[in-house]
């Protein structure tokens, strides 16, 4: 963005009679200039002064400007504005208005003198101007401006209104002499007959950015909010010279600190400008509803060339070095050569004190770009940017950014509370709210987006944020809400519907997920994140059927054959999908694709080698679940998934270290560690260290004695040492917790063979087969002594019929 050291000012020269005249009752006609590319190389060229000429001939076209057609409009950007088309234009003007009639002159670009005189008043530069001597030709004396506005206004009759618009950036030829400013004091003049509204004080600058319409002049751009209806503070339906001038006095000087720029106004102040009509203004309203604030950086390229062309050449460096730690984000790191450092010192530099404005408004606005990017990326819910967030954008260095922002433009900046709130915001998300934490992290991290919605009550991704938390701490009216809340302040954003039925659907509450859906398939239905939990809904909420899977696939299917966006949680969703129909090998497709796409995602790799160990190739799944853990060594799911990867392997001894760190780990899962340190009692008995295991297994049962698994385990401790009636009361123990369980009627068929037993052994494994124990090879290999029993052959026909042989 551009930081003009310019003169951009609106000028309305009014004829007032003594009788008020009625305007409406006449014609209005316009001529609207805006150059932003000149064409001498020696002229700077602006950015925005041809954007802010064609929103003014918008405003004029509009109902609130005049309605103006081609007929009543003239309309010269850049190239075409050449002094002579423009004298032309003006030419017409003066031919065709009349008494009563209404006459606009909209002038946006360089204003400039030759040299200090009281006999010239400046030139406003045409596109074909020459860089140093303006009397050549292509530029435009006020003088003769003056002219044709008194004699419409006087001769004619007419209201003449002159908006003139008139930057400078760089060196221009009365640069030396105060060009701009000479030409404001001269337009700032009160003449009888003139109303005047001026963008900033003579000695101020005017500024433009892309925080304004996403590119325009901030006074330009207030200024026509203000005269679409914005500015009527009385609610009269129209708009007059005082509520204009007090409208954009308090935009402008708000939204451009620490900078200064404020707005003048000359005349008669109860001057009516334009009627407000409600359609125009209810539309602008909306257009701004759910828009955050923000803060732009601005370009000091004429001003700055003229301070450092006076300063040291040390200074020069160190400014140069300042400029290159913004564009490079190096804002506290390295630990001496950083952006704060060399601001700190550049502050306290008398030689840039013109600059120290537009430094610390870049500093500050620098520093908040990085979690506005990611706001954006969040209200977008771009399903491919998304996955991004932390790792090309990292999170932790955020609430940093953002208070070093807020102390630097201080507690009077418009953008103050929102920088802090924003702060907040970013520090409730790094805290973490999830089912992983206790009630207590999860209030804390609830706290931040309190404290946020405080000061910022509109920012919708706190309201989002809230909705996880409240659900994760079983308030689900609550969640619910805050989520159409979210979507209230965001309209047309299915993020807040789908995360939270995410969540919902983790607590098994489906009937609350099909009404968020159904909101969510109302606000967009096309969008991938919304046909994706249909799909996910329908393939895993209780009672589905065949019908309701084919549908579920239908919507992953359908989305992919439209050549939808190839996000990496569609291949995740969409692999969990085939493995719930036993499709392994497509499952591990799946994965690999999404792992392509986010190579860093350690879930993603958890749920790879997941696939792989129900496809019982554990050698892979062994090699995925290691990546698990290099990728986030801090979560417990890698290391107890890769213990059981080993148990399978038959590798006990190495199964032993993933084990304890899982459990080590794991401060949230107590189901998942119970099961876990079953699991290492399993190892040791299997490799005969009774005396590891069982302490185990006791400390299980003290703090849950309805663990059936330890019961179980607690068994097999007893029964591989031979004491096997305290065996068989602890198995009878754990099928009455759970009388489901075959591998304790598998191990209570091993404990009667070794009593003697026989016919009760077989008795128990045909239990453990009606249960689900159906693997026939282990099943011939393991129990040769009851093949000799009468019943054998008839429950092997029975159950394997066609593995079984005479």
């Amino acid at each position: 963005m551009k930081y003009i050291y310019c003169l951009l000012m609106l000028l309305i020269s009014i004829n007032i009679s003594a009788q008020q005249k009625n305007w409406s009752n006449g014609h209005t006609f316009a001529v609207v200039v805006g150059i932003s590319d000149y064409q001498d190389e020696g002229i700077p060229d602006l950015r925005f002064a041809d954007r802010d000429a064609k929103a003014f001939a918008e405003f004029l076209r509009s109902k609130a400007g005049g309605s103006l057609d081609n007929d009543h409009l003239r309309l010269l950007i850049n190239e075409q504005a050449t002094q002579a088309q423009f004298a032309s234009a003006l030419d017409w003007l003066w031919e065709t208005v009349g008494e009563n009639d209404r006459a606009f002159i909209y002038f946006s670009g360089h204003g400039d003198v030759e040299k200090k005189s009281l006999t010239q008043p400046g030139f406003l530069l045409c596109w074909d101007a020459p860089s140093k001597v303006y009397m050549a030709g292509g530029a435009f004396s006020l003088g003769m401006l003056q002219e044709v506005i008194s004699s419409m206004s006087i001769q004619n009759k007419a209201q003449v209104i002159l908006v003139a618009d008139a930057c400078r950036a760089g060196k221009l030829s009365g640069s030396n002499v105060g060009g701009a400013q000479i030409t404001g004091y001269n337009l700032a003049k009160q003449y009888a007959n003139e109303i005047k509204i001026l963008s900033c004080q003579p000695e101020e600058y005017s500024m433009e950015g892309e925080q304004w319409g996403g590119g325009r002049g901030a006074f330009s751009y207030h200024l026509l909010d203000g005269l679409y209806g914005l500015a009527d503070n009385n609610s009269d339906q129209s708009i007059n010279l005082m509520e204009i001038g007090r409208y954009v006095e308090r935009k402008v000087a708000a939204e451009v600190a620490p900078q200064s720029q404020s707005p003048m106004t000359i005349g008669n102040r109860a001057e009516k400008l334009t009627d407000v009509f409600p359609d125009i203004l209810l539309a602008l309203e909306e257009s701004k509803k759910g828009k955050l604030k923000t803060l732009a950086a601005t370009d000091t390229r004429g001003m700055e060339e003229e301070v450092l062309a006076n300063a040291d050449a040390k200074v020069v460096e160190m400014y140069r070095a300042f400029q290159t730690s913004l564009a490079q984000k190096n804002f506290f790191e390295p630990a001496l050569a950083n952006a704060d450092i060399y601001y700190e010192q550049l502050s306290k530099e008398p030689q840039l004190q013109r600059l120290h404005s537009s430094m610390r408004r870049n500093f500050a606005a620098a520093l908040q770009d990085s979690a506005q990017q990611i706001i954006n990326i969040w209200l977008k819910a771009d399903v491919q940017e998304l996955a991004c967030i932390g790792k090309s954008i990292k999170l932790e260095s955020i609430p940093k950014q953002l208070e070093r922002a807020a102390q630097l433009l201080g507690e009077g900046h418009y953008m103050y509370n929102s920088l802090v709130a924003r702060k907040l915001t970013f520090e409730g998300v790094l805290c973490d709210p999830s089912y992983k934490k206790e009630e207590a992290k999860n209030r804390e991290c609830l706290s931040y987006f309190q404290q946020s919605i405080k000061l910022e009550p509109e920012l919708p991704i706190n309201w989002h944020q809230m909705g996880l938390i409240y659900e994760t701490l079983g308030k689900t009216d609550s969640a619910i809400w805050c989520a159409r809340k979210a979507n209230d302040l965001a309209s047309g954003w299915v993020l807040p519907y789908v995360d939270l039925g995410y969540e919902l659907m983790r607590h098994d509450k489906y009937d609350e997920v099909l009404q968020l859906m159904k909101e969510a398939n109302a606000v967009d239905s096309l969008h991938p994140y919304v046909y994706n939990q249909w799909g996910v809904y329908l393939t895993s909420f209780p009672g589905k059927d065949s019908a309701s899977m084919a549908k579920g696939f239908e919507y992953f299917e359908k989305y992919k054959d439209k050549g939808g966006a190839m996000y990496p949680c569609w291949h995740f969703n969409y692999a969990a999908l085939l493995r719930e129909v036993g499709r392994m090998e497509e499952a591990a497709d799946e994965m690999k694709k999404a792992i392509a796409l986010d190579p860093t995602n350690p879930e993603f790799w958890y749920r790879l080698g997941h696939t792989y160990f129900m496809g019982r190739n554990y050698e892979q799944a062994l090699e995925a679940y290691r990546m698990t853990a290099q990728l986030d060594s801090t979560e417990h799911k890698g290391w107890g998934s890769m213990g059981a990867t080993l148990i399978a392997l038959g590798r006990l001894e190495e199964a032993i270290a993933p084990y304890e760190k899982a459990i080590e780990l794991n401060h949230y899962d107590a189901i998942v560690k119970k099961d876990n340190w079953n699991s290492l009692s399993y190892i040791y008995l299997r490799l005969k260290r009774y005396d590891e295991a069982r302490p185990i297994i006791s400390k299980l049962l003290e703090e849950d004695s309805t663990y059936m698994p330890g019961w179980n385990n607690l068994g097999n401790s007893y029964r591989l040492v031979g004491q096997y009636e305290e065996a068989e009361k602890y198995y009878l123990k754990a099928i009455s917790i759970n009388p489901d369980f075959n591998r304790t009627y598998v191990n209570l068929c091993f404990l009667k063979i070794k009593m003697g037993e026989l016919e009760a052994a077989l008795d128990y494994l045909e239990k453990a087969i009606e249960k689900g124990y159906n693997n026939y090879n282990e099943i011939s290999n393991n129990f040769k002594e009851l093949e000799e029993l009468p019943a054998w052959q008839g429950l092997m026909r029975k159950h394997f019929p066609d593995q079984f042989k005479d």
